[in-house]
């Protein structure tokens, strides 16, 4: 945090750890919401119509939901597996570099 009397800014380990905690509740959170209680999920087999609907309508509703239920699925994998992951990690390098510098740095922006 920037101190307002100084240009020192201060690094506060507590405030990573507990961005990285939040980051990684999100991940399973998100996770965990693609399945209900009796074990369906959101993904390629989820089908609004039977798969061999023969009535126009109801066949394009079935793939349309199909599909978006992929997509969602695939975001949200990748999301998961690997975005906030990657976040995650940068933010504890970033924590790390930070606490073997001694806590602080020089603001020069106003210089």
């Amino acid at each position: 945090m920037a101190d307002k009397n100084t240009d020192v800014v201060s690094f506060d380990k507590r405030d990573y750890d507990r961005l990285r905690t939040t980051v990684e509740s999100v991940a399973k959170s998100t996770q965990d919401a693609l399945w209900n209680a009796e074990g369906y999920s959101i993904g390629p087999d989820l089908h609004a119509q039977p798969a061999q609907a023969t009535w126009e309508i109801a066949a394009k509703v079935g793939s349309s939901a199909n599909k978006l239920a992929t997509q969602v699925r695939t975001y949200t994998d990748t999301l998961c597996a690997k975005t906030l992951p990657d976040f995650s990690e940068s933010v504890g390098k970033a924590a790390e570099i930070l606490q073997n510098t001694d806590n602080t740095a020089t603001d020069n922006s106003k210089s």
